[in-house]
């Protein structure tokens, strides 16, 4: 008898599903030594982090704040104009630069 999946794991596997993918430049400031991180498609996210694992995960909070507000708000999530709703099926952050992240 087949596994049941549940509808998440189904949706997830649909190859119709709409992905995000938000790309995230990270650069270190040489005197401070602090990580800045940008979510570049999203205007006004930009964090701070002492380590550059900090910077990136403060910039994956703060995308996912300002993307759930504007889609509550009926909001494009990219652009933050009036639209009408859209889902996604996932969302998947990636570096801008894999060479950054290697340092």
């Amino acid at each position: 008898m087949p596994r049941k999946r549940s509808a998440v794991a189904a949706l997830l596997d649909s190859r119709d599903t709409r992905r995000l993918v938000l790309a995230v430049e990270l650069e270190e400031e040489r005197e401070t030594g602090r990580w800045i991180a940008e979510v570049v498609s999203i205007p006004g996210v930009m964090v701070y982090g002492s380590t550059k694992a900090e910077a990136f995960r403060r910039a994956q909070a703060l995308a996912f704040e300002v993307l759930a507000d504007r889609l509550k708000h009926n909001e494009d999530p990219l652009t933050g104009r009036p639209t009408e709703p859209r889902t996604f099926g996932g969302v998947r952050f990636a570096a801008a630069r894999q060479a950054a992240l290697a340092r």
